[in-house]
């Protein structure tokens, strides 16, 4: 995994993670701070949590996120994912 950690400059006012995991492209994640040493503490935390989804230690981010919301939340969510797709003809 390539793991870059991008300086604040004229055009982003905040530090930025490139990432690049094996056989994927690359993505830019804003760390949403000024302080060097709050986003390398946040640029461990990403990629520990990525390590960890990738040798199936933790599920992933997406699932921990539907497991904290509530039933009829998600179920809401699905209803209206359905029309949606009724609704463009799929």
């Amino acid at each position: 995994m390539i793991c870059h950690l991008l300086k604040p400059d004229n055009r982003y006012r905040n530090y930025r993670l490139r990432l690049q995991p094996r056989g994927e492209r690359a993505r830019i994640i804003n760390l949403q701070t000024r302080d060097k040493e709050v986003a390398l503490s946040k640029r461990q935390k990403i990629v520990s949590e990525m390590e960890r989804e990738k040798e199936g230690l933790i599920p992933a981010k997406t699932l921990r996120d539907a497991l904290a919301k509530p039933l009829p939340t998600l179920l809401e969510e699905f209803l209206q994912e359905l029309h949606r797709q009724i609704m463009c003809g799929r």
